[in-house]
């Protein structure tokens, strides 16, 4: 599941952190704030686009028939 999207500018480093903790990036004491929002950026990124594939049927793009010919591909 996506998370909601959120203003993650606004967000306190502590809140920032809190965050990543939460959904298991690694946010030290150390971690600058803008390296937290990255983090939070990049993972909503690679949880919409494992959504999008999830929804992604690969059999509908291998709708090749067995009695079809691939298109392209001359006979010899």
């Amino acid at each position: 599941m996506v998370m909601e999207r959120m203003n993650i500018g606004n967000l306190s480093r502590a809140e920032l952190q809190s965050l990543c903790k939460e959904r298991g990036l690694n946010a030290g004491r150390k971690t600058s704030k803008v390296d937290l929002q990255l983090a939070l950026r990049a993972y909503e990124e690679a949880k919409r686009l494992e959504a999008v594939i999830e929804e992604d049927d690969p059999e509908e793009h291998l709708s090749l028939n067995e009695d079809e010919d691939p298109k392209g591909i001359p006979e010899l």
